[in-house]
């Protein structure tokens, strides 16, 4: 069994960096061609980094807010319908409310996890290193 090293907090490594400079080029690169589009890139990729490296959500979490937002830009794509501002303004409540559910679990170990969840290494020793 692979040991689980204990490393909360911010996070970012050369692959993130790749990915947000790539994802910011193609965002940039289709906004003359379609700008949902390069909105739906660029969001993409600042909840990727917000998810993955700021707020470190659980995959449940974000598999839900992905799934949510397809089906709202989706909708936007075929039905012209929410509305771009509409589309905007639900993947903002979508994300605050994934977040402040993440902040909230006994496993947050994102930005500023000393202060929001102060029982996190002993959580941690619990799931992790006594099954070693």
């Amino acid at each position: 069994m692979t040991k689980l090293l204990f490393k909360p907090g911010f996070r970012i490594d050369t692959k993130d960096v790749l990915a947000i400079l790539l994802g910011g080029a193609g965002a940039w690169y289709m906004a003359p061609v379609d700008e949902f589009l390069a909105l739906v890139i660029a969001l993409s990729l600042g909840h990727f980094f917000l998810f993955c490296n700021v707020f470190r959500l659980a995959r449940p979490r974000e598999l839900a807010w992905a799934v949510f937002f397809v089906v709202l830009c989706s909708c936007q794509i075929t039905l012209g319908k929410p509305g771009v501002l509409a589309v905007l303004l639900c993947t903002l409540v979508a994300t605050v409310i994934v977040i402040g559910a993440q902040m909230r679990d006994p496993a947050y170990h994102g930005v500023d996890w000393q202060r929001i969840n102060p029982k996190l290494p002993d959580w941690w020793k619990n799931q992790y290193q006594s099954k070693v």
